[in-house]
């Protein structure tokens, strides 16, 4: 059972969103995502990440995919860190410190539903999972964990998902916290530079798979200005 970033299992970063970072968060109508959110974002997450580069390796079958996130974006709604642009444009999921995207139950049944979601293909999909688990920051330095970052294909190339995550980062910052994520796209590592994250180490799925980037936040205080 492949286990990640405190007690969750698995990760997701964005596909290239075409996103331009250089220039500075504007004002956006920020809302606070709520389970009953769900029905109505989950399709846009699911478009979002039609083409990403580790959930296409790991999830060939667009419904086993879907099924995936599904459970991602519920787990992380459990969490009052999911916030979405007014419009649907854009989606950011957070795991808190001390947080888990998976329930206990889901975790030691992980095994079971990747079986059930990748067929002949579970082992090399867990051994995948396990290489995020081995990259993560110990659990015990409290960080942010940015689990979703998505944006609306119909929006793309408008700012909008780099400045919802720049304007999500501005409450970490308020909180003096690290964040962490994971990046499946070497396009986007410049974008998550340019808001403060820096690599700290990566990995190649298996079987010439996709290369998976580690990036950290220093909390605020640990900055240099």
């Amino acid at each position: 059972m492949a286990t990640t970033h405190q007690g969750s299992i698995g990760s997701i970063s964005p596909q290239n969103n075409n996103d331009s970072s250089e220039q500075s968060a504007e004002a956006i109508a920020v809302i606070n995502t709520k389970p009953e959110d769900f029905e109505a974002l989950i399709e846009m997450v699911f478009n979002a990440f039609k083409n990403d580069p580790f959930l296409s390796w790991a999830f060939t079958n667009p419904a086993s995919r879907k099924q995936f996130l599904s459970l991602f974006l519920q787990g992380s709604l459990r969490y009052p860190w999911v916030f979405h642009t007014e419009n649907h444009e854009a989606l950011v999921a957070w795991i808190p410190p001390g947080g888990s995207v998976f329930t206990q139950q889901q975790k030691e049944n992980f095994s079971d539903m990747l079986q059930q979601l990748c067929g002949d293909r579970a082992d090399e999909v867990a051994s995948a999972f396990d290489l995020f688990a081995e990259m993560q920051p110990n659990p015990a330095l409290n960080y942010y964990y940015l689990g979703l970052l998505c944006t609306n294909t119909h929006y793309r190339g408008k700012d909008i998902g780099i400045n919802l995550l720049k304007e999500n980062l501005a409450r970490v910052d308020e909180l003096d916290m690290p964040a962490y994520l994971e990046s499946s796209n070497i396009a986007n590592n410049p974008r998550y530079e340019t808001a403060g994250f820096k690599s700290i180490g990566s990995f190649q799925a298996p079987n010439n798979g996709p290369i998976i980037t580690g990036m950290w936040r220093d909390k605020k205080a640990q900055r240099p200005d």
